[in-house]
Order: structure tokens, then C-alpha cells, then sequence
């Protein structure tokens, strides 16, 4: 599936309940218990996500050509969110994710729905996502 796969099927989740805030943090809490990723014995500090409010990790491995992540968090609206950007973005070209910001976030009406922390948390995240697409990027070039 292509990224824009991946966000037309978010928007079918989001769409219908776009306006209500209540039901975006149910659907994001939701997502959030179905995320079976690995457990935090898993990460390393250097995995850790700076600027989230919860403990965040991420990493993420290349596999022909693509990228794909995993993430931890101790809070599960952060986890949720975070699964989110990975249902997004993982499997997509380090190129897709350095050209694609998470402006479905805002589309979805999830940005308007989180606190000012969580949204920074998220962007924490894509950051840390796109550092990792430009080291896959410089080390397949090299």
C-alpha cells in the first residue's frame, strides 16, 4: 500500500466523526489498544522520542528500499497517535517521508482534537521519523 493508501484508509475511520472530538480520542484511544508493537525491553535510549509529554520510543529498520517503524509508548493516546503515523508512513521510501508532512492530521480533524502537547509529541515523532528516512537515505547512497 502506498501512503496515500494508508490515509484514504484513515480517513475512512475519521471522516464520519471528524467534528466530534469526544469520538476522535475514543477512535484514537481504539488504535491506540490495537497497536501490538514491541514491548519497551525492545528500545534503547537512543530510541527515546524528545518532546513528547509520555515516554515515547521509535526505531526503525530498511528493507529493500523501504522504511519501516515501531514505536512504544507508555500513554495510550500517545500510542495511539504514534500508530497513526506508523500505519502512514511505515513501508513508505525515506523519500515519500521527507515529502510528506502528517498534514492528514489537521484533515482528519486529529491535530484540533489534541492538547498542544500531544500535537507537539506528534510532530516530535515525524521529526524523529524523518531523521531516521534521511540516515536510511545517506546510507544506502554511501
Amino acid at each position: 500500500m502506498t501512503l496515500s493508501d494508508n490515509i484514504d484508509s484513515l480517513k475512512k475511520d475519521f471522516l464520519p466523526i471528524q467534528s466530534d472530538s469526544i469520538a476522535i480520542y475514543k477512535k484514537i484511544l481504539e488504535i491506540g489498544n490495537q497497536y501490538k508493537g514491541p514491548d519497551i525491553t525492545q528500545f534503547q535510549h537512543s530510541d527515546t522520542v524528545k518532546g513528547c509529554q509520555s515516554l515515547m520510543y521509535m526505531k526503525s529498520r530498511h528493507a529493500e528500499g523501504k522504511i519501516y517503524f515501531d514505536i512504544f509508548s507508555d500513554a495510550l493516546i500517545s500510542k495511539g497517535v504514534a500508530a497513526i503515523l506508523v500505519s502512514a508512513y511505515s513501508g513508505e521510501t525515506p523519500e515519500t517521508i521527507l515529502k510528506n508532512k502528517p498534514s492528514f492530521l489537521k484533515d482528519l480533524g486529529i491535530t484540533e482534537s489534541l492538547s498542544p502537547s500531544r500535537s507537539n509529541g506528534a510532530l516530535a515523532l515525524f521529526t524523529k521519523m524523518q531523521q531516521s528516512a534521511i540516515y536510511h537515505l545517506t546510507k544506502v547512497k554511501l
